[in-house]
């Protein structure tokens, strides 16, 4: 099992958040003893980031239940990934049938290859319709979802650079 899968995001925002209460604390003290009343000010300011953090997911969860609700999970997760990289998109373009995003301003398609859902077959016999065509593409496989900062900035790299 991954330790990726082990420990998710909320967990990993918590520490960074209590590191930084503690941080804030000894700034604000200037001497690195830690009383019961300094513990206290580290949990208020931990919780305090961590809820604003949660309200900040609700808020953009809720304001785009609607751009998301026509999109599967993995879908959404990259449709939130692309949101928050401020990156427009469209969603099933019509012209593409087997793609899940087109990105316009680096006129490059999005696939998402769910695990079990394709033949590698057919995965190779798009991937060389789109490099028939020259049409920059980029693949997500199922594995990708928990680290597509990494992976999806590497293969739009590797694609914007076919393109020269």
């Amino acid at each position: 099992m991954k330790i990726s899968k082990i420990i998710n995001n909320k967990f990993t925002y918590s520490i960074i958040l209590i590191l930084l209460g503690i941080f804030f604390i000894i700034l604000a003290n200037k001497n690195l003893i830690l009383t019961r009343k300094n513990i206290g000010w580290i949990l208020l300011i931990a919780s305090s980031l961590y809820l604003i953090n949660e309200l900040r997911m609700f808020y953009f969860i809720r304001f785009h239940k609607n751009k998301t609700e026509n999109m599967n999970s993995a879908e959404s997760k990259i449709a939130y990934f692309l949101d928050g990289m401020k990156i427009k998109y469209v969603h099933k373009p019509k012209s593409e049938k087997d793609v899940n995003f087109f990105l316009p301003e680096y006129d490059l398609y999005v696939i998402y290859w769910p695990r079990g859902g394709y033949s590698k077959d057919k995965r190779l016999k798009v991937k060389k319709s789109f490099d028939k065509s020259e049409i920059l593409l980029v693949e997500i496989f199922e594995d990708n979802l928990d680290s597509l900062n990494n992976k999806f900035a590497f293969r739009l790299l590797e694609a914007l650079k076919k393109r020269k």
